[in-house]
């Protein structure tokens, strides 16, 4: 690693390659910050995130729940020395989440509008489900922050919120299919836990019943 004269960066390594749980569904998470925007990774199939130092440094200041997962299982893979200063110093002063509530309500609003899209039809099944799909990952990884056992791995998260809230026993397996779904549609690859696409409305009441659950635990949080 060697310094620069340009703006210090960093590339961090996430996901499951960085916990090494990958399976023929998994890509390359990356992360950049630098402030030039024109570097060009190291791993050129890589799914790619890039952010500036002032992005980074905001991120940091209300606790982002991406960061804490950068910070828990993130591994440097190229940086210059400010670069990886810089981002030690953000990930370890990192501040308690402030956007619980503006998350929780952009939550419920994505679960009405898939609900609204698939009842009337206007749109593909396929993109509905995906978009719920990521809504219920997001929703339990909050939902696990809240709990202080934050989890970042593709269906620890909702395993843990399903225990927690006394979720009904098929409700993890329906989360892994819906999830499994959508991941298959990004890859283009083909889905093999059913022959069918997963119920829409089926997809709908979970993602309710995990949204009302985080939604309580916040509330209990929030006033102990």
């Amino acid at each position: 690693m060697a310094d620069r004269d340009s703006s210090p960066f960093v590339e961090v390594l996430y996901g499951s390659a960085a916990r090494g749980d990958g399976d023929r569904y998994s890509d390359l998470d990356l992360l950049i910050v630098d402030d030039g925007n024109d570097r060009l990774p190291s791993y050129t199939w890589a799914s790619v995130v890039r952010y500036t130092w002032a992005e980074f440094s905001e991120m940091s200041g209300y606790g982002s729940l991406f960061l804490r997962h950068l910070r828990s299982e993130g591994r440097i893979l190229n940086s210059d020395s400010r670069g990886q200063r810089l981002l030690n110093e953000f990930l370890m002063g990192l501040r308690p989440y402030s956007r619980v509530a503006f998350d929780l309500h952009s939550f419920e609003l994505a679960i009405a509008d898939g609900e609204s899209a698939l009842a009337l039809g206007d749109t593909s099944t396929e993109f509905e489900l995906a978009s719920l799909a990521t809504v219920m990952r997001h929703c339990a990884i909050l939902g696990c922050y809240l709990m202080g056992c934050e989890n970042f791995t593709r269906y620890g998260a909702f395993d843990l919120c399903c225990d927690r809230f006394g979720l009904e026993s098929g409700s993890k397996e329906k989360f892994r299919q819906l999830y499994g779904y959508r991941i298959a549609l990004a890859r283009g690859l083909p889905f093999e836990c059913s022959s069918s696409v997963p119920d829409g409305r089926l997809a709908v009441a979970s993602a309710r019943l995990l949204l009302n659950g985080v939604r309580e635990y916040a509330t209990y949080s929030a006033v102990s």
